[in-house]
């Protein structure tokens, strides 16, 4: 990946190269357990060698009930584009010495149920982010600047999901509880990260009339 835009501001500017590999797996233990596997292999011309597994275990259960629970790792590297770069632009923003790329640990398992017409999904889910990149304000009239937070970023969270489908007819109803922890900007403290909303919910009905495309 090449900055164009960064050629007007050098000290942004970069070209990132990438090169990897992925591999991915199923395996049934047994006829109601199977796991799957995969993992990515990335060489950054600048960050060096990075390894992204991702475990999944998949339960099916009696009456329609399945039980999964995965968990995985990546990494991106810094980049000058954030929301607090969106609104000022890069010309007043200073770089911080040595930026390292974030690292990102994920965990996850949910519950769906499934007798037609219905289907009814729980989902709880975790995630941390190490060396974030932030956004710092500076004193005595230095320019601003981005840096990797000393503490890491957390989400967590509740996923609801209930559908009905039958014939032409799809109700679908959802929630989300979403709690998220940054550094604070002066200090190492945590605060919640603002403008994310901690509930989010919605209720939609669709119905097809006519015939769809594939019956044309």
């Amino acid at each position: 990946f090449r900055c164009v835009l960064c050629r007007s501001v050098a000290r942004f500017s970069y070209d990132y190269r990438t090169i990897g590999a992925f591999g991915q797996d199923e395996i049934a233990l047994a006829r109601r357990l199977s796991i799957s596997a995969s993992g990515r292999v990335d060489h950054h011309n600048v960050f060096g060698t990075f390894a992204s597994p991702k475990v999944s275990a998949l339960v099916r259960a009696d009456g329609g009930v399945t039980f999964r629970v995965s968990g995985g790792r990546g990494h991106i590297a810094p980049t000058p584009f954030t929301e607090e770069t969106d609104v000022t632009g890069l010309t007043p923003i200073a770089v911080g010495d040595g930026l390292r790329p974030e690292d990102a640990t994920s965990l996850a398992g949910d519950v769906t149920w499934r007798r037609a017409p219905f289907e009814i999904t729980g989902t709880v889910f975790r995630s941390r982010i190490a060396h974030p990149l932030a956004f710092r304000e500076s004193r005595a009239g230095a320019p601003p600047r981005l840096v990797n937070a000393e503490r890491p970023t957390t989400t967590e969270g509740t996923e609801f999901i209930a559908r009905y489908h039958e014939d032409d007819l799809d109700i679908i109803l959802t929630h989300m509880y979403l709690w998220s922890t940054e550094q604070e900007a002066d200090s190492r403290d945590l605060r919640e990260v603002p403008l994310n909303p901690r509930h989010t919910a919605s209720f939609d009905v669709l119905w097809e009339v006519g015939a769809s495309r594939s019956e044309e």
